[in-house]
């Protein structure tokens, strides 16, 4: 499965997410690399995010980025379950793909049913030493 990180999450971490994301998208599939029309030609379903769907908490010595669980998302189309759906959260304002990752569950999407849409979580992790 592909995960993705923007280099502006690279680079300025999580709360860039946070400060950014305009939706959280359900996709078909992802391919590392993707443009912002790839995956939004991909979508199932959508829910709209602000920085108030954003938690920080820690586990560990880590800290976690963690959106609103069950958001409710609409259906842009049906798809056949299969584990190649993933979820893009997305600075839709300026086109661009912030993160994505795995969806996981593998349950089909019906067209004209809601979607309830689980929480998206981004890890900071510390660092370790490199040998």
């Amino acid at each position: 499965m592909p995960y993705f990180a923007h280099a502006d999450v690279l680079e300025n971490g999580p709360a860039y997410v946070k400060a950014n994301a305009t939706k959280i998208l359900l996709i078909s599939g992802y391919t590392f690399g993707d443009s912002f029309a790839t995956v939004n030609a991909a979508k199932l379903s959508e829910a709209a995010v602000t920085t108030a769907n954003w938690t920080w908490s820690a586990s560990g010595n880590d800290r976690v980025l963690t959106s609103t669980d069950n958001l409710t998302g609409s259906v842009a189309a049906a798809s056949a379950a299969g584990p190649s759906n993933h979820y893009a959260v997305v600075d839709a304002t300026n086109s661009k793909v912030l993160y994505v990752t795995e969806e996981g569950s593998d349950q089909p999407i019906t067209s004209g049913n809601p979607i309830t849409l689980k929480s998206v979580v981004i890890k900071a992790t510390q660092p370790t030493l490199a040998v």
